[in-house]
C-alpha cells in the first residue's frame, strides 16, 4: 500500500517542529535564570582539550594458538606366538679345521735361568722351574743366591749375602685351588758402621766373625682359595702359615698365624644394585726370646663388613676387633672402625675416596730385622720392650682418576694416631757405637701425597709419586730416620725398532731426616738421592743379556746413622729359557 503525503501536511510538520524546540530553548534559559537569581552566584566555564579518540575492547585473537590433543587410552593388547615349522631342503657345507702356525703349538717354556756379576765382587744366580702346562696341578722350585764383598773406605768389613730355597705345588678342582710351599732363607750381615782407624777403636782386636750377624729362617705355607670370582658366588679362602726364625746371637722366634676370608652376596635391600655381606679373621701367634728368656704373644682381629655397590657409589663399612696378649699383659679387646668408600663423580674420570680404620699390631723379630739388620740380639727382651702398636687412628680421603688418555693422577691425606711405634736409635753402650736399640713412641702423621702414571701403549710407562710428612712425637726429640719428603720415580720404555732393547730408570730421593748422635742430640743426616738405570736386550726368545747400574751418583747415601752405602755399582748378566 503506498502511503502519499502532500505539501500541506509536510508544511504543517516543519512548523511544529520549529515550535518545540523554541519552547524548550525559552525554559532551559528561564532554569538558569532563575537559579542565578535564587544563589546570586553566576560563572561561566570553557573547557579545552585535545581529541582522544578511543576504540573500545574488544575480542583479540592470539597469534600462537595452542592445540590440546586428546590423548587416545591405551589399551592393553595380549598375543600369543604360535612357531611354525617349515620344512626346506638345506645343509650347510662342513668348515675346513683352521690350521695353526706350528711356533704357536710349541709348550711355554717350563724353566729359565739368570746370572751375572758386577763390581764389589758381586756374584748373581737365580733359577726358577716348573712343571709343563696342565689344567689339573704345576709344581716348582725357586733359587737364588746373591752377595757383596767389596770394601768401603775407611769402614769395616760391609761383606753380606743373602740366599733362598723355595718348592712349590697347586692342586686345582674345578672351582677352587690347593697351594701349598717350604721355604729357606739366610741373610749374612756385618755390622761395619765404624771406623776401625780411628783413635776411638784403633786399640780394640776384633775379626770379621765379631761383627757378623746372621738370619735364618724356615717354614711353610698352605692355601685353599676359590677360583671362581663371579659377584654372584661365594668367595672365599684360608690361609695358614708358619715360620721359624733364628740369629747367631741365640735370639729365636716361632710364629703360627691363621688367616681366613669369605664374602657372599645377599639381597637385604632391593634399592641396592650389589651387596655382599663378609668376615676376614686372622690369628697370629709368636713365641720369641733366646736362650734366657721368652716372650709368648697372641694377635686376633676379626672383621665383619658390608660391602655396597650402587650406581657412583661404592661402600665397604665394618667393625675390626682387635686384641693384642702377652705374658705380661692382661688381654684387651678394642673395636675400631672399618669403612672403606669410593664415589665416582665423573665416571671414568674422577673419583673421589676416603676411609677410616684402626689395628693393634705386633713387631716381630723378622719384621724388625728385614726392616733394620743392624739392630741388636735380644731386642724384644730389653727394659723398655713394647709388644705391639695401636693404631688408634687412620683417616685417609682423597681424589684419583684420568687427565686425559694414558694419563692418570692421585691426591692423598692421610692422619694417623699410632702409639708405641719403634723407632731406631744408635746404642752406643755397645762395643763400635754399631747397633741400634728400639725406642717406642707416640706418634701423630699427617701424610700428604700425589702422584701421576704416564702410559704410551705397551712401550712407554712413567710413574712419579711424592709423600710429605709431618710428625708429632710425645717422648722422642724426632722421629729418628723417618723422612719429611720422600719422592719415587720410575719409567720403562721398550724399543721394537730397530733392536729389541727395554731401559728402565728409577730413583729415590728422601729428606729431612735426623738421628741421634753419642751427645743424645739430633743431627741432620745426608740427604738420599738415589738413581739406577737398568737395560734389558732380548737376543731372541730364549736367550737374554741385562745391565743394572745402581747408585749412579756414587753418593754415600746413609740409610742408617753410621753406615754408609756402596758408590756406584754394576751387575752385568744374562738369562735362559728352557
Amino acid at each position: 500500500m503506498l502511503i502519499t503525503i502532500n505539501k500541506t501536511v509536510m508544511r504543517t510538520l516543519k512548523y511544529t517542529l520549529a515550535l518545540s524546540l523554541s519552547m524548550l530553548f525559552l525554559s532551559s534559559g528561564y532554569a538558569q535564570e532563575d537559579n542565578q537569581e535564587e544563589t546570586g552566584y553566576n560563572e561561566q566555564v570553557t573547557i579545552i582539550a585535545p581529541f582522544q579518540p578511543s576504540i573500545s575492547d574488544a575480542r583479540k585473537i592470539p597469534m600462537n594458538p595452542s592445540l590440546n590433543p586428546e590423548i587416545p587410552e591405551k589399551r592393553d593388547v595380549s598375543y600369543n606366538i604360535s612357531p611354525q615349522k617349515i620344512e626346506v631342503d638345506f645343509e650347510p657345507e662342513k668348515m675346513k679345521a683352521v690350521r695353526v702356525k706350528s711356533e704357536s703349538r710349541k709348550p711355554l717354556k717350563a724353566n729359565f735361568v739368570k746370572a751375572g756379576f758386577g763390581n764389589y765382587s758381586t756374584p748373581y744366580a737365580e733359577l726358577f722351574s716348573t712343571t709343563g702346562p696342565s689344567d689339573k696341578h704345576r709344581a716348582g722350585f725357586h733359587v737364588k743366591h746373591l752377595s757383596h764383598s767389596g770394601d768401603i773406605e775407611n769402614y769395616a768389613t760391609p761383606n753380606n749375602s743373602h740366599n733362598l730355597a723355595e718348592i712349590f705345588g697347586e692342586k686345582y678342582f674345578d672351582n677352587a685351588s690347593l697351594y701349598g710351599k717350604i721355604h729357606y732363607k739366610r741373610d749374612v750381615y756385618h755390622r761395619y758402621g765404624f771406623k776401625p782407624d780411628s783413635s776411638a777403636f784403633q786399640n780394640i782386636d776384633y775379626t770379621d766373625e765379631d761383627i757378623r750377624q746372621q738370619y735364618s729362617s724356615a717354614g711353610a705355607n698352605i692355601r685353599f682359595e676359590n677360583l671362581n670370582k663371579d659377584k654372584q658366588e661365594f668367595d672365599y679362602h684360608l690361609d695358614l702359615d708358619y715360620y721359624s726364625w733364628w740369629d747367631d746371637y741365640s735370639s729365636l722366634e716361632h710364629s703360627v698365624a691363621l688367616d681366613i676370608h669369605g664374602n657372599k652376596p645377599v639381597e637385604w635391600f632391593d634399592a641396592i644394585n650389589y651387596q655382599s655381606f663378609g668376615i676376614n679373621g686372622n690369628f697370629e701367634f709368636f713365641n720369641a726370646g733366646d736362650s734366657l728368656e721368652a716372650v709368648n704373644t697372641v694377635r686376633i682381629s676379626f672383621r665383619p663388613f658390608m660391602e655396597i655397590k650402587s650406581g657412583f657409589y661404592y661402600l665397604k663399612g665394618g667393625i675390626n676387633l682387635s686384641s693384642v696378649m702377652t705374658d705380661d699383659k692382661d688381654a684387651s679387646m678394642t673395636i675400631y672402625p672399618d669403612i672403606h668408600t669410593r664415589i665416582h663423580m665423573v665416571p671414568g674420570y674422577l673419583t673421589l675416596f676416603g676411609g677410616l680404620t684402626g689395628e693393634k699390631n705386633f713387631h716381630s723379630l723378622r719384621e724388625l730385622t728385614d726392616e733394620n739388620p743392624f739392630v741388636e740380639s735380644g731386642i724384644l727382651l730389653n727394659d723398655n720392650r713394647q709388644h705391639y702398636s695401636n693404631t688408634k687412628m687412620n683417616a685417609f680421603g682423597g681424589l684419583k682418576g684420568h687427565i686425559t688418555r694414558g694419563v692418570d693422577f692421585r691426591l692423598k691425606v692421610a692422619y694417623r694416631e699410632k702409639d708405641a711405634y719403634p723407632l731406631f736409635v744408635t746404642n752406643f753402650d755397645k762395643d763400635f757405637n754399631n747397633q741400634f736399640e728400639i725406642r717406642y713412641d707416640d706418634l701423630t702423621i699427617t701424610d700428604f701425597s700425589a702422584g701421576f702414571t704416564i702410559k704410551g701403549g705397551e712401550q712407554f710407562k712413567l710413574d712419579i709419586g711424592g709423600h710429605y710428612y709431618n710428625y708429632e712425637t710425645t717422648d722422642e726429640e724426632r722421629p729418628w730416620h723417618l723422612p719429611e719428603l720422600e719422592i719415587t720415580a720410575s719409567t720403562e720404555y721398550e724399543f721394537n725398532k730397530p733392536l729389541p732393547l727395554t731401559l728402565s730408570l728409577s730413583s729415590t730421593v728422601l729428606t729431612g731426616r735426623y738421628a741421634e748422635n753419642s751427645q743424645g742430640n739430633a743431627t741432620a743426616m745426608d740427604n738420599i738421592i738415589d738413581f739406577s738405570a737398568e737395560a734389558k736386550y732380548a737376543y731372541n726368545k730364549s736367550l737374554t743379556a741385562f745391565l743394572k747400574i745402581n747408585n749412579l751418583t756414587a753418593q754415600k747415601q746413609y740409610r742408617w746413622y753410621g753406615y754408609p752405602s756402596y758408590g756406584l755399582n754394576f751387575l752385568i748378566g744374562a738369562g735362559y729359557s728352557f
